[in-house]
């Protein structure tokens, strides 16, 4: 144990390559796949590709402003009109702006994560095979186990008849040399 500098490693495994999929296995080809962030061609700035999204920002927070300046508690009409232009903002937002962000509407699949995602897939039914054979043999310990216990048993049987084999054959011997002193001496 002392001269060994690595265990088994499975033919098929690098680290380019695993034979096991992790999280951070997976994560890792991700980004390798996707590469640097896309840029456009026709890249705009934040705030000339949002400009919606801040305008909306300056009028709510414009209005609110100038709203409680002027008695926000008395004013039940101006207090129902922003609520109705923050619904309508919130609403807005909510549908067009958070799919950049997030995956809450559904993801902004184009050519290229829509062929990314179908080599996933196929990978992923590709490997179902050996990642089922990797979890079945955790299982299989357990079974191996029990074998080696069956073997022993059987070994055991064998033991135990050729013990008792060599027991009654001694004891014959034993009985016939008996036999032979005893009548030796009687003839003495």
């Amino acid at each position: 144990m002392a001269n060994m500098k690595t265990g088994y490693v499975h033919p098929y495994h690098s680290d380019g390559s695993p034979i096991y999929m992790s999280n951070m296995y997976y994560m890792k080809t991700l980004f390798q796949a996707v590469g640097p962030e896309q840029v456009s061609p026709h890249y705009e700035t934040l705030s000339r590709s949002r400009r919606g999204l801040i305008f909306f920002g300056l009028y709510i927070g414009s209005i609110n402003t100038i709203s409680r300046f002027g008695g926000w508690e008395h004013n039940d009409w101006l207090r129902a009109m922003i609520w109705h232009h923050e619904f309508l903002i919130a609403l807005y937002l909510g549908y067009i702006e958070i799919r950049h962000f997030t995956y809450f509407v559904g993801p902004k699949f184009s050519v290229f994560y829509n062929v990314y995602s179908g080599y996933e897939y196929t990978q992923l039914a590709n490997q179902w095979a050996d990642a089922v054979e990797m979890t079945q043999t955790t299982h299989l310990r357990h079974t191996k186990e029990q074998l080696s216990y069956n073997g022993i048993d059987k070994e055991y049987e064998y033991v135990k008849k050729r013990a008792l084999t060599n027991f009654l054959i001694n004891s014959k011997l034993n009985a016939e040399i008996n036999f032979h002193n005893r009548a030796v001496s009687m003839l003495n």
